[in-house]
């Protein structure tokens, strides 16, 4: 179930974009995902919470992981260092680097992404948000950034992939400027022994354009 998750991030990369995501920043990110297989009597349900820190400097991701999985609970880190090729997979005190298949992409809205603006709030409490829209195969992406600095609001993903029809939204919350506590990015020393794995997956294109997760 959870290479689903990893799936869903990776479908087109633009070669020019609209607005990139600030180059560093920290926040929340919830996600519900919703999952029918083709021939399956019931759909998968995943729920996310996850805390990110996102680099784009020094091209580095941290993500610890609150996942429900059709009602099993799971927490896990993962610290992704595009730089040297590694991924580090953390469960308690279990470690597992892998290889890293792609090289580091920031997280950008495409040229050729239909644009509408909204406006949240009310009285003089308000702001502008950009609403992105575009199909990625059969994949409809919806993407929702403030206006100024691009900042990530909102996600969605909607339509079929081979043998399966996807329904995800991800909404992100409390984005901070910078890193707080670059130790974030830094395996326990028990990771830095043992094999390093590839990949069990090829990683390709994009579908998300804001989600920091490969």
């Amino acid at each position: 179930m959870l290479r689903v998750l990893v799936l869903l991030s990776v479908v087109c990369v633009a070669r020019g974009s609209i607005c990139c995501v600030p180059r560093q920043w920290e926040g929340n990110e919830g996600s519900a995902l919703g999952l029918l297989r083709e021939g399956a009597p019931y759909p998968n349900f995943i729920q996310s919470s996850v805390n990110v820190a996102y680099d784009a400097d020094n091209q580095k991701v941290a993500a610890t992981q609150y996942i429900d999985v059709d009602g099993t609970q799971i927490m896990a880190k993962l610290i992704m260092d595009y730089k040297n090729g590694v991924q580090y997979s953390i469960n308690g005190t279990k470690c597992t680097r892998t290889t890293l298949p792609t090289t580091f992409v920031e997280n950008c809205i495409p040229d050729g992404a239909k644009e509408t603006q909204t406006i949240i709030g009310a009285g003089g409490k308000t702001m502008n948000l950009r609403t992105y829209t575009m199909m990625v195969g059969n994949l409809s992406v919806t993407a929702q950034v403030t206006e100024n600095g691009c900042i990530p609001v909102s996600e969605s993903i909607v339509g079929s992939s081979p043998g399966q029809f996807i329904h995800m939204g991800t909404s992100f919350t409390g984005i901070t400027p910078g890193i707080s506590d670059r130790t974030i990015f830094n395996p326990p020393v028990s990771c830095m022994m043992g094999p390093i794995y590839p990949a069990e997956i090829q990683m390709m294109k994009r579908v998300s354009f804001l989600h920091p997760l490969r």
